[in-house]
């Protein structure tokens, strides 16, 4: 009973200090450049420990294998996603409603990737907030408020594209015959029907 006490009122000199596997990287490239520099240099220089300085060294070949310029290889843990096709389609079409500036929640996300995961056979996902925040997390994905004027306002794309569409409707009439609503106002259609 006495040890246990003594155990809990005893905190930590450092607190924990998580790596990206970037900074895992760079530790293992640093020995390997400098076999004769010891742990505990190695250890002070990145304010991590010598054991953990000697695991990460143990696993080289994994960590100067990881190309950094990936999205994966920012995070602190580098643990892949159990559904790696579902999570690249799914960031194939988020990334495209992000470039036409469509509003994207996390709950049309949910949807989208509970869609996807039906599409290609993946039985076990539930699509749950867990799976959102982590999701969200590996693709740096935040929320955004817009107000104002930016929040309705569509896109470029989306612009040029209505354009197109309009165009290609009124090609068939002859340029007498379109009138422009919001110039004339409600009343000037009053005496053509």
């Amino acid at each position: 009973m006495r040890l246990m006490m003594q155990r809990k009122n005893n905190k930590r000199s450092k607190p924990y200090k998580h790596l990206t596997a970037v900074q895992k990287q760079s530790i293992c490239k640093c020995k390997k450049d400098n076999p004769d520099i010891s742990y505990i240099d190695l250890a002070k220089n990145y304010g991590v420990g010598k054991t953990t300085i000697q695991n990460i060294i143990s696993q080289s070949k994994k960590w100067l294998d990881i190309d950094i310029n990936t999205v994966t290889a920012q995070p602190l843990r580098n643990k892949p996603p159990k559904w790696p096709s579902l999570e690249q389609a799914l960031w194939l079409w988020t990334t495209s409603i992000i470039e036409n500036n469509l509003p994207l929640t996390g709950e049309t996300i949910l949807v989208k990737a509970r869609d996807y995961a039906e599409r290609l056979g993946i039985t076990d996902f539930k699509g749950t907030d867990g799976w959102l925040s982590k999701y969200k997390k590996r693709f740096n994905l935040h929320n955004i408020t817009r107000h104002g004027e930016s929040a309705s306002a569509p896109s470029e794309e989306c612009i040029e594209r209505e354009r197109t569409r309009l165009r290609d409707e009124l090609e068939s009439y002859n340029l007498d015959d379109i009138y422009n609503g919001p110039l004339l106002g409600y009343g000037a259609f009053e005496n053509l029907v």
